[in-house]
């Protein structure tokens, strides 16, 4: 074998034949390279070189593809993220394979994954925690919603300031304080989810989430429920009888919205027992690498936490529009509907954006709180703005006259007008009430006209004839027995000795309420009332008189002084002067003859503006002011 391996001859074609160490002969190859024949435009084969125990080749006969050497090997190295997959027993090639995106190379043949919540390096040796992504303060998402919100709560509190510095007023009591300050609140709560909704994701804060929007909407729609309700049970029990109806005062108001509320609370109770809060890791589009903090509620049960708030909002709506032709003073349902119809209308537009962003919790968030911090503005503005208004605009309307109703409502008949307005024996016309056992009551022979209700005699000439065409049934008045006491004994009766305190008759203007307010505070025993636009103001003391007196000069109110028969001027009126006189000389004239003057008025025609030869003139009365009607002539000097 020693000599085979170290002899060489030459074969029958002239060729060396070789053997190599392990004894095998060694190949004999011809290289190849496909090329373009420069003469022609065909493609042939060239032989550019041999390997015969060694390489025997030109480069520069070879064309290379590129223009430049190209390697001959069977795989590249993989890159980064890339792992070897091989076939059996093959080592020297393979096909490189990426690693997702989430996953890291642990060696050469083997990816694996970060886990949620983590990503790897660049150089996809290992993983880290990536960072999770929540609302920001600093955000202009965060921001915008809060200035909404904190101008909001300031509204609020200003609100609550003018109805508690005015608790006593007509407006305020008609408007039910009570609920009214329950409506404020849950304003005001609308308002502080904004900040609770932009804040981390914790534990406390998804639970605080899905109690308080839930709860501070059941606040304001079971107050807006309870006022409809009150406000239609009031007019149609108006319509049926005159009876009273019940749970209508401020305790009743509060407890019926108090029940309301709780079954908003007892409902997110049980929500809590079935679904605890925490947080979740939301991955938008299946996105590994960017991780998003959340409730761990998913968006739609959150909807249907508020259901019971729509279903007060449908039943508000409902009353809104049955009680919406009551009478003008009491029609606060139209404020209410007019908040129910808006209130629908910002929530049939937040659904759709707030399911069509699911992916932007940014946006989501925002659009959320945008909503909540609207609908409170709505409840705000629509319900307590006209009230508001009046209080600071125009006090003199906040009276209890303007607050009462200023048109009829029609009232049931009860049986008392049945049994007085209606004489079925005498034809007047049906009874009111058709059930009515007094007029309604059958008689043999004798059958009832469905239309008048009266009972027809089937042997009368007489016909029933349409209410429209019968005569209208004329009232029966009582009169009373005439007394002939005399009425004005009383005042013959009186001691002539008494003191009369004599009426300060104020000026109405913009502000007279608070001045009323304010001589009420001072002067507790004062009595008012409202004669011909002036408020005549009574006290008990002359004392107390100048001091009203001297507070009303100190805030500038223009007011006038009643006087008694025996203090007030004797008013004279001077005909057929000159038009222009001299009001002096004149007064100088009446003066030397003895008179005291004191004023002096020249009279117009109102409707011409023009002035008169008419003159009144104010005479002191003293011992000699009745000689003034001795004068006959006046002479001025023009």
């Amino acid at each position: 074998m020693k000599l085979i391996r170290v002899i060489y001859f030459p074969d029958l074609a002239g060729n060396q034949v070789k053997f190599d160490r392990q004894g095998d002969g060694l190949g004999r190859y011809t290289i190849y390279n496909y090329q373009r024949d420069d003469n022609s435009s065909a493609y042939h084969y060239k032989v550019v070189g041999k390997w015969f125990d060694g390489l025997h080749m030109d480069l520069n006969d070879v064309k290379w593809p590129s223009g430049k050497l190209t390697s001959s090997i069977c795989s590249e190295p993989c890159g980064i993220g890339e792992v070897k997959i091989t076939q059996s027993g093959d080592v020297c090639c393979w096909i490189c394979h990426k690693c997702h995106p989430w996953e890291y190379v642990v060696d050469e043949f083997t990816c694996i994954d970060c886990g949620h919540g983590r990503w790897p390096y660049p150089h996809k040796q290992s993983c880290y925690d990536l960072d999770q992504q929540h609302m920001r303060w600093d955000s202009l998402f965060a921001i915008v919603p809060m200035a909404i919100a904190t101008f909001g709560i300031l509204l609020t509190f200003w609100v609550m300031v003018v109805f508690f510095r005015n608790n006593d007023t007509p407006i305020v009591k008609a408007a039910g304080r009570e609920l009214s300050y329950l409506l404020l609140t849950g304003i005001t709560l609308c308002y502080i989810m904004t900040f609770v909704m932009l804040a981390k994701p914790t534990r406390i804060i998804c639970g605080l989430q899905r109690f308080g929007i839930g709860f501070s909407f059941a606040i304001i729609y079971s107050s807006l429920l309870t006022k409809t309700n009150r406000i239609s049970r009031i007019f149609e029990s108006a319509r049926r009888s005159a009876r009273r109806p019940s749970f209508i005062s401020p305790k009743s108001q509060l407890a019926i919205a108090s029940v309301l509320i709780s079954v908003q609370v007892i409902g997110t109770a049980v929500w809590f027992l079935l679904e605890p809060p925490g947080t979740r890791q939301y991955y938008p589009d299946g996105k590994r690498n960017q991780v998003i903090l959340k409730c761990s509620i998913r968006d739609s049960s959150f909807l249907l936490s508020l259901i019971y708030n729509m279903l007060l909002i449908t039943i508000c709506t409902v009353y809104a529009v049955k009680t919406r032709k009551i009478p003008e003073n009491f029609n606060e349902s139209k404020f209410i509907g007019f908040t129910m119809y808006t209130t629908c209308i910002i929530w049939l537009a937040f659904v759709p954006i707030y399911f069509g962003t699911g992916n932007s919790f940014e946006v989501q968030i925002t659009t959320l709180c945008v909503s909540t911090s609207l609908s409170a503005y709505v409840a705000l503005f629509c319900l307590f703005s006209p009230k508001v208004y009046i209080i600071i605009f125009h006090p003199d309307k906040n009276v209890r006259k303007l607050t009462m109703n200023s048109a009829t409502y029609k009232r049931a008949p009860t049986s008392s007008t049945c049994g007085t307005s209606v004489n079925q024996g005498n034809g007047k016309g049906p009874c009111p009430v058709m059930t009515c056992s007094k007029h309604h009551e059958a008689r043999k022979g004798n059958a009832m006209d469905t239309e008048t209700g009266l009972y027809i005699d089937q042997n009368s000439e007489f016909k029933v004839v349409s209410p429209k065409k019968a005569a209208k049934n004329l009232p029966v008045i009582t009169k009373s027995p005439i007394k002939t006491a005399n009425k004005l004994q009383e005042l013959t009766d009186l001691d002539e000795n008494i003191l009369q305190v004599h009426a300060i008759n104020l000026k109405m203007d913009s502000s007279y309420n608070l001045m009323l307010q304010e001589i009420n505070r001072l002067y507790p025993e004062t009595e008012n009332n409202l004669i011909k636009g002036f408020i005549s103001i009574k006290t008990n003391t002359p004392e107390n008189r100048e001091g009203i007196i001297d507070l009303l000069k100190k805030n500038g109110k223009e007011f006038t002084l009643s006087e008694s028969n025996e203090d007030r001027p004797l008013k004279i009126v001077i005909k057929y002067l000159s038009i222009d006189p001299d009001k002096d000389e004149l007064k100088n004239i009446l003066e030397r003859k003895g008179f005291k003057i004191l004023r002096i008025s020249q009279l117009k025609n109102y409707r011409l503006k023009t002035p008169c030869p008419y003159f009144l003139v104010d005479v002191i009365k003293t011992q000699n002011h009745q000689n003034i009607y001795n004068i006959k002539t006046i002479n001025q000097s023009s």
